[in-house]
């Protein structure tokens, strides 16, 4: 059974220059192109280099691109291809920032939720 880190709140949704603090889900604007949501958090205790561990974003609207810090996760991915899920194994420890941009692909952008550690 996995244990769940859930990545509700704190989030910060940038849109050009305008900055704002929102909570999952969250829906931008209406003729965004881009918008960028960014979270910080410390790596979760009890967790070896071996423990399997996810991050999951399961529903968005727009192509995504993920973050760890500087490291890429995946670019510009398809929301068809959901749930997006990358294996964090072994990268965990200390302070990280995740960083989600959305593109629209002509639908629009929107960071549904949830997004969420898995921990095995």
């Amino acid at each position: 059974m996995s244990h769940l880190i859930r990545f509700r709140a704190a989030w910060i949704r940038t849109i050009g220059s305008e900055s704002a603090r929102v909570d999952l889900p969250d829906a931008a604007d209406q003729g965004v192109s881009v918008v960028t949501y960014t979270r910080s958090f410390n790596a979760p205790t009890g967790v070896s280099e071996s423990t399997p561990i996810q991050i999951v974003v399961e529903n968005w609207r727009g192509g995504l691109t993920a973050y760890l810090d500087d490291s890429v996760l995946v670019q510009n991915c398809d929301p068809s291809l959901r749930p997006f899920q990358h294996s964090l194994s072994g990268k965990l420890s200390g302070f990280h920032k995740l960083t989600l941009i959305l593109e629209d692909l002509g639908n629009g952008v929107e960071l549904r939720g949830p997004c969420y550690l898995s921990i095995a």
